[in-house]
């Protein structure tokens, strides 16, 4: 990447940040309904592993709802039948190629969710993004 490309990229950043932190501040605009989901698997690779994990101990914890964490490793194969029940939540702040395996087999969920910090103006990762809302990820 030369300099100028990168100075590029970092204008670029500058000028959405306004509009990024007036829609954080705004809070989330469509939360996801956990309605008739049994349990919830959190996965996500990295520091975004962390977060997963935390989820889990929060859901099990403070809301009693059966929750834990996988690798993403774990679905290089299809889910069980019992993930009819269950919710998937997948944490990427990049939306890593790892990250993107769990999120093959969101329709085997009764709801997937995605939680990261890729847009829909990020070359392969809006790919990526525009795939996954069209399985039904949220």
């Amino acid at each position: 990447m030369s300099a100028d490309t990168g100075i590029e990229v970092l204008r670029g950043r500058q000028e959405r940040l306004p509009g990024l932190i007036r829609g954080a501040l705004a809070g989330p605009r469509d939360l996801p309904r956990f309605d008739g989901v049994r349990a919830v698997v959190t996965t996500g690779v990295g520091s975004s592993l962390a977060h997963a994990r935390y989820l889990a101990a929060l859901l099990r914890e403070r809301a009693g709802t059966p929750a834990w964490d996988a690798p993403t490793g774990a679905w290089l194969g299809a889910p069980p039948a019992a993930a009819r029940e269950q919710a998937l939540v997948v944490f990427s702040q990049g939306l890593s190629p790892n990250a993107r395996f769990p999120l093959q087999y969101a329709d085997h969920y009764r709801l997937a969710v995605l939680v990261t910090a890729a847009s829909e103006d990020s070359s392969d990762r809006a790919a990526a993004v525009r795939a996954a809302r069209a399985r039904g990820v949220v």
